[in-house]
């Protein structure tokens, strides 16, 4: 969530000093994809969290699922966005390498709970 508001900070400050194509409406759609992003990510990481509690192999496995539209959505920051600051470069790495984690850690749990 954090990386959300940093984020929708971040376009704040684009929006006010760059120009944006008015055609595509451009920005309201890269705004509206990190919406997206925090809906998406804040599921995941509850399913995440209530699956290793409760040792449930299909609340992980969902939250892996939901893995997948996260890291193309940070994907989408990182390479496709109209304009990519240094310090989004860095925010996305940094997500990235946690989504990375937790996805290894998330295989990990399943395989261990379903012995």
């Amino acid at each position: 969530m954090v990386f959300c508001v940093a984020e929708l900070l971040l376009y704040v400050y684009k929006g006010t000093l760059l120009p944006y194509p008015d055609t595509a409406r451009t920005l309201a759609i890269e705004i509206i994809i990190i919406f997206l992003l925090a809906f998406i990510e804040g599921v995941r990481i509850f399913l995440g969290y209530k699956g290793n509690l409760a040792e449930r192999t299909m609340a992980l496995v969902f939250s892996v699922v939901l893995g997948i539209p996260v890291l193309f959505i940070d994907l989408f920051i990182l390479l496709w966005q109209t304009y990519v600051l240094r310090i989004e470069v860095v925010l996305v790495s940094v997500a990235l390498a946690f989504l990375g984690f937790e996805m290894i850690f998330s295989f990990a749990a399943i395989f261990t709970f379903k012995r």
